[in-house]
């Protein structure tokens, strides 16, 4: 019978690690140990609880059976030492502020609205985080910021370490200047965007916001002509009003007054969420739930 008393949590992160990378160098990488460290921890693992984990073929590394049936004990053993870690520190350590994290082209009204009411039910410090959306994502991803509420344009509800709460849709115009031809219009259709050149956020150059739009072009046989620009939204519809050749795409809210930019409706919509991850406390859970419920109410993104 397995030593258990001789596992260490370092024996179970590595061979997680390496389960998740496929090789021993990359693991390492993401790890920042050495190779042979891995090597090592990973030979006395197998050696404490007698099975071998892995089998070589063509320099990957593959799981036996029995690896295969641990990883998952694993990954339960893992994700209930997250959960009991920060259940502590939210209950006797936590030495910052709630942060939540929205969009920084989100409307301020609703998220002021939404934010008061939480503020009402739950008597806890909050900041609040307005972020261009591949920073704010990348902030929660790295753990700097509690629940996230943003637009899924990239299936970010699809990835299984998080908990998300679809909180209403966000509707997408197509932004054109007020002096293009396009702008006499008084509707517009994917057909008559045929050709035209339009300007998106360098994050959308690979979303699934992207692909479905030229879906909906290609249905139409039209063809537009996409560039791509580093900054946010904000900063895409700010060279838009200054160069009448380009259109672009944009969330549109209740409390939009831009007078220089004409929206079309085109019936582009996208989820609007609320999550945490799955490993959060109770509390963090119980806090994702009153702002996604106060956003669902308000209709804030809708």
């Amino acid at each position: 019978m397995a030593d258990i008393n001789s596992i260490t949590f370092q024996h179970i992160l590595f061979f997680l690690k390496i389960v998740e990378c496929g090789t021993m160098s990359r693991a390492a990488e993401e790890l920042h140990v050495t190779p042979s460290l891995l090597s090592q921890k990973t030979a006395q693992l197998e050696e404490i609880i007698g099975l071998k984990l892995f089998k070589r073929i063509k320099q990957r590394l593959i799981l036996t059976d029995a690896g295969r049936q641990l990883a998952t004990d694993f990954k339960d053993v893992s994700s209930r030492m997250e959960y009991v870690l920060d259940s502590a520190y939210e209950r006797f350590g936590r030495t910052r502020p709630l942060t939540v994290g929205f969009t920084n082209y989100q409307g301020h009204s609703t998220i002021g609205r939404v934010m008061g009411e939480f503020r009402n039910t739950h008597d806890i410090s909050v900041a609040i985080e307005l972020l261009p959306r591949t920073q704010l994502q990348e902030n929660f991803m790295n753990g700097m910021i509690d629940i996230i509420c943003m637009a899924d344009f990239d299936k970010l509800c699809m990835d299984n370490r998080l908990v998300c709460h679809k909180a209403g849709s966000i509707q997408f115009a197509c932004v054109v200047n007020a002096n293009s031809v396009l702008a006499r219009k008084k509707s517009l259709s994917f057909e008559e965007l045929d050709g035209a050149i339009c300007i998106l956020p360098e994050h959308q150059k690979n979303s699934a916001f992207l692909e479905e739009l030229k879906k909906k072009l290609s249905a139409e046989n039209a063809k537009m002509i996409f560039q791509f620009h580093g900054g946010d939204i904000l900063t895409v519809k700010q060279l838009i009003r200054h160069n009448s050749n380009y259109i672009t795409f944009a969330g549109v809210h209740a409390d939009d007054n831009d007078s220089e930019l004409i929206p079309f409706f085109l019936g582009m919509e996208y989820p609007f969420i609320v999550a945490h991850y799955v490993t959060a406390s109770p509390d963090i859970y119980s806090y994702a739930e009153t702002i996604y419920n106060s956003l669902s109410v308000n209709n804030g993104f809708v």
